[in-house]
């Protein structure tokens, strides 16, 4: 059986690379859309089954997951372009926000998925950190909330 990665995402590319795995790249074309009150965590756990199953297929353990930032109790979904990453990163700075993600296996005609989410504090920033920020850590159609800027090595989020 091939390992099939269902992302479009460099990050999880490089994260799921890191492993040594053997493993191939499919972008699902998947619809993103939120359902109205949908909860955050069903949400991506819904995303990221539907990217899995896009890609899954005879012989193959199709990997996929899909994550959101909520902040205030709102739903921060992937910015269109980079002056929205930027408005989000300043929404963001300073301040204490959730970040959940959802994971899903398929394979076999069996679909397993989880979430996990932890609470994120992004630590204060000049406007040139955040316009670093949105142009090397993140792809605006990429990352939700312009969140690429989580890296351990961003220096944005202090990791201690």
């Amino acid at each position: 059986m091939k390992l099939v990665l269902g992302s479009s995402s460099p990050r999880r590319r490089e994260l799921l690379g890191a492993l040594n795995l053997k493993f191939e790249v499919e972008s699902p074309d998947v619809d993103e859309s939120r359902f109205p009150d949908e909860p955050p965590s069903t949400y991506v756990e819904r995303i990221a089954r539907a990217k899995a199953l896009a890609v899954a297929g005879i012989d193959v353990v199709a990997l996929a997951a899909d994550t959101t930032v909520v902040l205030e109790g709102k739903v921060l979904g992937k910015p269109a372009h980079p002056e929205e990453a930027r408005s989000m990163l300043r929404r963001l700075q300073g301040n204490k926000h959730e970040v959940i993600t959802g994971l899903a296996v398929a394979a076999k005609g069996e679909t397993h998925s989880i979430t996990d989410s932890t609470e994120v504090e992004m630590l204060p920033m000049t406007d040139p950190h955040r316009q670093l920020s949105v142009c090397r850590y993140t792809s605006c159609r990429d990352s939700s909330a312009g969140s690429g800027w989580n890296y351990p090595n961003s220096g944005l989020v202090d990791f201690s």
